[in-house]
């Protein structure tokens, strides 16, 4: 069949190679479980350590300036190219991007297509871009999915080409995540294939945010026009001054040039925080099967964390498993995997993280199988997981175990997030088990059970699924005496309803109204400009008395 000159596309191009990520949730993620602190923070989904640093906290007009270094242990995931899969490491080997920590940065992947066509005999082309998805990275580590469907499409064709040929294009588009945050990403696309983001909070504010990089500009802007800018020098600016900067940050990250974060202190002298690097030799040397190990590769990691009053943090990391031997001009005395082993802290405390289980401490997904804690002062904590029904990934189901440093043992059963349209790799507790001493039916002291979306069937064990409308929340003594506190939520992760219930319901079946003894509804107004928690009235009680002899 023979295409009219006008219309036909000649041939089509795809840019790139097809590139399939595993992904692992950090950061403290909406409806997570965690333990630890006050220093770290355990997600016992996976097993992530997450650190915060305070750097600067300081009042403004409407909105503080906070600065804080955050890190997330979970360095590792998969990426599988041209059939091919390999580890790859994570952005800054963990610790949040300058911007990152005010505003936080998109990552976007474009898919790139080629057009030719003729027009009065002469052959034009023009790029198409399609954008399909794209990954928010907040400020406190945690990754929030967006999916546009149909997707976001901009290109320049050329005057008598015609155009994109699947009918049209959309360089702009707002989605609603839908992992309960409540954050609404817009992103815009313009024909050279360049995308800006921002993101707007469900109280309304507004974050321009960097695309592809975890510095650079941005902003953060909340409803009443007050506004924190970071600018391409690296310098903040707060509610209170738009020509002073509140912080600077400098530096490259490497042993010659570490990274400086500056700011005015009370006294009116310059006081510093100074992030410095060594230079390691980095391997992996998981031994996944049918992952090709990273490295050896010569890589700045961070080495401590001078303060301005002279002391420090101070960190170490993993020694890599097997034989490697160290690059000229790294650290010798031996490669490491990149994962953390220990934080010295400025007061002299220690932490140590010890991996086990799984392939040398980790699983294929990049997740976490086994986790010494030691606390000096502090005792041992000790974390283990075991894969109960699918595989490391979206909609597996898995079981951790807790010993704290007086031998006792706390089961916690997780699933892993199972929605793959708009992956978030959250892991929701579904029941936890808490034992005086080891696991024995005579040392339990109490087991809770959460349901999710309304799904009442084997709770305990049930895979959940990404966005959660409902939780019910069993509490059960050992005499299997239940009570219940059921919750629901909207699209953005408000509570609009909360019913608590007596002792005497049951697990298997929605609850009735029999032991209801207090429900509190909550409605919200209709704003407009993004501001979506503001309640309409004042949160309605209803108290039913209930006398149980």
């Amino acid at each position: 069949m023979k295409l009219h000159p006008w219309l036909a596309a000649l041939f089509i191009i795809i840019i790139g190679a097809c590139i399939a990520s595993g992904q692992v949730a950090t950061g403290t993620p909406p409806f997570g479980s965690f333990a630890g602190g006050p220093f770290d923070t355990v997600n016992l989904g996976n097993l992530n350590v997450h650190l915060a640093i305070p750097v600067l906290h300081k009042a403004g007009r409407g909105m503080p300036f906070t600065y804080d270094l955050t890190y997330d242990g979970l360095v590792w995931v998969t990426v599988t190219s041209s059939g091919t899969t390999t580890w790859q490491p994570a952005a800054n080997w963990g610790w949040a991007g300058a911007t990152q920590i005010a505003t936080g940065w998109v990552s976007a992947p474009l898919n790139s297509v080629i057009y030719q066509c003729y027009y009065l005999h002469n052959v034009q082309q023009y790029t198409v871009y399609t954008l399909t998805g794209a990954n928010y990275l907040d400020n406190f580590g945690s990754s929030h999915y967006f999916t546009f469907n149909p997707p976001v499409v901009e290109g320049g064709a050329p005057p008598g080409c015609p155009g994109y040929p699947s009918g049209g294009y959309k360089p702009s588009e707002s989605v609603l995540a839908p992992d309960g945050s409540g954050l609404t990403l817009t992103v815009n696309l313009t024909p050279e294939g360049s995308i800006t983001a921002s993101l707007t909070t469900r109280s309304g504010k507004l974050m321009n945010v960097p695309v592809g990089t975890s510095g650079g500009q941005g902003t953060v802007t909340d409803t009443n026009g007050n506004q924190i800018t970071i600018n391409s020098s690296g310098q903040f600016f707060d509610t209170l001054s738009s020509t002073t900067p509140v912080l600077t940050v400098s530096g490259s990250g490497t042993p010659a040039s570490p990274t400086e974060f500056q700011y005015t202190a009370p006294s009116g002298g310059t006081a510093s925080y100074t992030m410095n690097y060594t230079q390691y030799t980095v391997q992996t040397g998981f031994g996944v099967s049918g992952v090709i190990e990273y490295g050896r590769l010569s890589d700045p990691l961070v080495g401590g964390i001078t303060l301005p009053d002279g002391t420090s943090y101070a960190f170490t990391y993993e020694k890599t498993p097997g034989s490697c031997t160290p690059l000229q001009g790294t650290y010798q005395g031996n490669c490491v995997t990149g994962r953390i082993a220990s934080v010295t802290l400025p007061t002299g405390g220690t932490i140590t993280y010890a991996y086990s289980g799984g392939s040398n401490g980790i699983f294929s997904d990049g997740s976490t199988a086994g986790l010494t804690r030691t606390l000096n002062p502090g005792g041992e904590w000790q974390y283990s997981r075991s894969l109960v029904s699918g595989s490391p990934g979206p909609g597996s189901t898995w079981t951790t175990t807790v010993i704290d440093p007086n031998a006792n043992y706390t089961v916690i059963n997780a699933a892993e997030d199972g929605n793959t349209s708009a992956p978030t790799y959250d892991f929701y507790e579904t029941q936890r088990q808490v034992y005086k001493g080891s696991v024995s039916p005579s040392n339990l002291l109490a087991t809770s059970i959460r349901c999710y979306n309304a799904n009442y069937l084997s709770c305990a064990t049930a895979p959940v699924s990404s966005p959660i409308t409902q939780t019910d929340v069993y509490s059960q003594l050992p005499n299997s005496s239940t009570r219940l506190a059921e919750v629901l939520y909207n699209s953005y992760g408000l509570v609009t309803d909360d019913k608590e219930y007596n002792y005497g319901v049951t697990l298997g079946a929605a609850p009735g109204t029999t032991d209801l003894v207090r429900e509190t509804a909550i409605s919200y107004a209709s704003l407009g400009n993004y501001i979506d928690n503001r309640p309409a009235t004042l949160p309605a009680t209803h108290t039913m008395l209930s006398i149980v002899f």
